[in-house]
């Protein structure tokens, strides 16, 4: 990679396997060639650059989902200025999940997505974030299209909040948690 990138995250489009990554040190989302080249793929939102992307993910339709924090410290409870935004699979539009109201967004994963209730397949996906600064995962579903509505999954007490999700093929959350060492049997 060209110097003075800071990645944060990486993830690999299944569709055709380009892999994108949150690069903290240009504050943008990369695309990285084959060759590894990087390039710009998205850096601002309504020509305000962003914080710094922490976070991505594609859902099963190649939609790129980000979460844009900063740095540690940048955004917090003090300054909840997070966003988590959406690529759509063409490239031609960005669109807000969740816009400088998050505090600390760190983390971001997927559910696959469910039936709709007519049993007809493609409905959205469940989209969890980790909001780190305020110790909960927030979850978001995309209901209509182009709206999101996100409420809070889960609050945690003490003090550093999660910092890494994943789901498995069932729709089962895994949540990475500064103050936990160890392995849960069962989910609480």
């Amino acid at each position: 990679f060209a110097a003075g990138v800071n990645p944060s995250s990486l993830a690999v489009q299944l569709a055709d396997g380009t892999t994108y990554m949150c690069d903290l040190a240009h504050k943008s989302i990369l695309v990285v060639s084959a060759h590894g080249q990087a390039s710009d793929f998205v850096r601002e939102y309504e020509q305000l650059p962003f914080l710094g992307p922490t976070s991505l993910a594609f859902d099963g339709r190649s939609n790129l989902y980000f979460a844009d924090g900063g740095p540690v410290g940048e955004t917090g409870l003090h300054n909840p200025k997070g966003s988590v935004f959406m690529v759509s699979a063409e490239g031609q539009l960005l669109l807000p999940v969740a816009l400088e109201s998050l505090a600390y967004p760190s983390a971001l994963a997927l559910a696959p997505a469910a039936p709709a209730e007519d049993g007809s397949p493609g409905a959205a996906p469940v989209l969890y974030v980790a909001e780190m600064a305020a110790n909960r995962v927030v979850r978001y579903v995309r209901r209509p299209v182009d709206v999101f509505v996100g409420a809070v999954f889960c609050q945690f007490s003490g003090g550093a909040g999660p910092k890494a999700l994943a789901c498995d093929g069932q729709g089962n959350l895994f949540v990475g948690h500064f103050e936990y060492a160890g392995m849960a049997e069962q989910g609480r």
